[in-house]
């Protein structure tokens, strides 16, 4: 993995971008004014040809001569100041007449000479004195009969020179506008990127030990500043996450030592002494029970494990009343045993796609909790599917309530209401059971008055397509 940073290649970048820019424009300014340039000394050239002519033509009309002496309005001094070349062939291509600085030189290309066109422009440089020449040579046509050539040169010295300037400046000039570009735009990117650098310093100073660094929110609103809005935000929930197993591993050690303590406790008293065999009988019969506690407690930690991992495969449409009259016979004796009621009220109709395992579990653990905490009255089970999308369970018991300060925390797992867990259970059963049903894309919210009872209502999607 090669080691170079964002800031290098956005300078990079920057470098090439411009380059590139300004080799675009650079070739499109010189050529195009290059071309204005030209066309705009060739038009010169066309005037001078053009005031050249109409002389030319008099004479020829009114003497039948090619004399350049007699040319109006045109002395050699202006020939001279412009250095101008004028020269006239004949149509073998002979030099008839010459006149102007360089004349006589005798240019070695005369490509015009075959040309079709009336006229024909060429740059050509003397040899001797590398003066560059513009060189136009014009057919000279009197009533569509051809006499001959004109042929008008200047001195093109002076603008291919402003042309090698400018190429010159923008050679020399574009590397060093390209370096300060890079630079800048290091500079800009270092800038830009610095929150990043606390975000990686802050990276590696996490540690499971410390979740309580937080990067500082910018006032803006900008793609950075929702990165770590963002980074911040999922800082807090593995805080929130870290906590939550730290409390799970301390209630479950919790858990698990209550049960090993009243073991040792039991066999330590058994062996205090030698005993009857009905003691024995009584210590071991004390043992199994706190055997069967852990055994509960670690069933209930595997069944958490097993949802959290659980995906949903080999589902079907479950009926939500055949679940129920199971359930029924199932708490049958608990019911008679507390001497309370245990209604139902469902529709032969209503199907959830899901297993009947998980849904059983899930009314299970809401029954077992109601039975725990209601001594009088009963409880009652309602199902409706009046929404479209979604089908509502709701427990209501007349048992003992919950205060509103629990409410929140009772899917927590371990969280107990009874803080002094006098009350049998492991506090597991409410966790398996939320986490059931956001497994079917749902919830489970409850209303509780103290003293009249508590209402848990379970939603649950239907269709098993609609689950995230």
């Amino acid at each position: 993995m090669r080691d170079r940073s964002i800031r290098v290649r956005f300078s990079l970048w920057t470098g090439l971008l411009l380059f590139l820019g300004f080799l675009i424009f650079g070739s499109f300014f010189y050529l195009r004014l290059s071309a204005e340039l030209t066309n705009s000394f060739d038009e010169t050239l066309r005037i001078t040809a053009a005031q050249i002519l109409a002389d030319v033509e008099q004479d020829l009309i009114d003497e039948g001569l090619l004399d350049l002496q007699g040319i109006v309005d045109f002395n050699p001094s202006d020939v001279i100041l412009g250095k101008l070349i004028i020269k006239i062939f004949d149509l073998e291509g002979s030099l008839a007449q010459h006149f102007g600085v360089d004349a006589d030189y005798s240019f070695p290309d005369q490509s015009w000479l075959n040309s079709r066109e009336i006229e024909h422009f060429i740059t050509i440089t003397h040899r001797e004195n590398n003066i560059q020449y513009r060189i136009l040579t014009r057919k000279i046509l009197i009533n569509d009969d051809m006499y001959g050539f004109l042929q008008v040169g200047q001195d093109f010295t002076e603008t291919h020179q402003t042309l090698f300037s400018l190429l010159d400046f923008l050679l020399l000039s574009g590397p060093v506008i390209i370096v300060i570009a890079m630079i800048g735009g290091y500079l800009l990117a270092m800038r830009a990127l610095r929150p990043i650098d606390r975000i990686t310093t802050l990276a590696q100073q996490f540690s499971t030990s410390d979740l309580t660094q937080r990067l500082k929110e910018p006032e803006i609103n900008d793609e950075l500043g929702r990165l770590i809005h963002t980074l911040n935000s999922m800082l807090n929930r593995l805080e929130e996450g870290f906590k939550r197993e730290r409390q799970f591993t301390s209630d479950a050690s919790h858990e698990f030592r209550t049960p090993l303590s009243n073991i040792q406790l039991i066999l330590d008293t058994a062996l205090l002494k030698p005993r009857s065999n009905g003691n024995y009988v009584q210590f071991l019969t004390d043992v199994q029970e706190e055997v069967d506690r852990m055994k509960h407690l670690i069933n209930e930690l595997l069944a958490l494990a097993r949802n959290d991992a659980i995906q949903f495969t080999n589902i079907h449409s479950c009926n939500v009343l055949e679940i129920l009259n199971d359930l029924s016979e199932i708490f049958k004796a608990s019911v008679e045993e507390k001497d309370l009621f245990l209604s139902f009220d469902c529709s032969a109709e209503i199907q959830i796609d899901s297993t009947k395992s998980l849904l059983s579990q899930l009314l299970i653990n809401i029954l077992e909790n109601a039975m725990k905490y209601t001594d009088r009255g009963g409880i009652n089970v309602e199902v409706r599917d009046d929404d479209l999308e979604y089908v509502s369970i709701s427990v209501r018991d007349t048992g003992r309530g919950i205060t509103s300060n629990h409410i929140p925390h009772i899917f927590n797992r371990f969280y107990r209401v009874d803080q002094s867990r006098s009350t049998e259970g492991s506090g597991l059963g409410l966790a398996i059971a939320q986490r059931i049903a956001v497994l079917h894309g749902g919830a489970i919210e409850v209303i509780s008055e103290v003293g009249k009872g508590s209402t848990f209502t379970i939603r649950l999607k239907k269709n098993h397509h609609e689950l995230n």
